[in-house]
């Protein structure tokens, strides 16, 4: 199973999380470098629980004498959460940010995402300009992604939905207004 793994560090799960609301099993906090957090779907599709061990393996290999081998890591579940979109409880494991940094070979305290939480999603668009005039003049090189760009399929699903609803409810009532006229003409 293909996953997304994220990296969050433990002082970050004591504060106003997501993640930390959404913990059913387990604890949602790193109580020794190799814990991870998995999703709810991903466990129940691998018939994981918590303290039982997961293998990562990423595509970046190491080249020996044999050839190229992949990277492994061998992790301890601690958690597992459950947000309610699937996506999200399916392909997303957490852990501590060492881990994914040993396995993408990054030196520490560098990483390859950073993710700023907002507190107000619905103005993401103002915050996500400045943030990218910010970093452009650091390199061009640097983009930056909000939530909505991340949904966009969902975000246009439920656009579609709404117009054909509105298609729906407004052929609906000039059928019911047509029979009301033709009975009372």
């Amino acid at each position: 199973q293909g996953v997304y793994i994220r990296g969050y560090e433990s002082s970050e799960f004591g504060k106003k999380n997501f993640l930390n609301n959404n913990i059913v099993s387990g604890v949602g906090v790193f109580e020794n470098p190799n814990d991870i957090i998995i999703g709810y779907v991903l466990a129940n599709k691998l018939g994981l629980n918590v303290g039982e061990k997961i293998k990562i393996a990423i595509p970046k290999t190491d080249k020996t004498i044999f050839g190229n081998i992949p990277r492994f890591k061998t992790l301890i579940i601690s958690g597992i959460f459950n947000i309610g979109m699937y996506e999200y409880d399916s392909n997303f494991v957490f852990t501590d940010p060492n881990v994914p940094r040993k396995l993408l070979m990054l030196k520490d305290n560098s990483y390859n995402k950073i993710e700023i939480l907002y507190e107000n999603p619905n103005k993401i668009e103002e915050l996500q300009k400045k943030i990218s005039t910010k970093i452009n003049l650091i390199d061009d090189k640097l983009y930056t992604l909000s939530w909505k760009d991340n949904n966009s399929s969902l975000i246009n699903a439920l656009n579609v939905e709404k117009n054909v609803m509105f298609l729906i409810l407004t052929l609906i009532i000039i059928v019911a207004s047509m029979n009301i006229i033709s009975g009372l003409i």
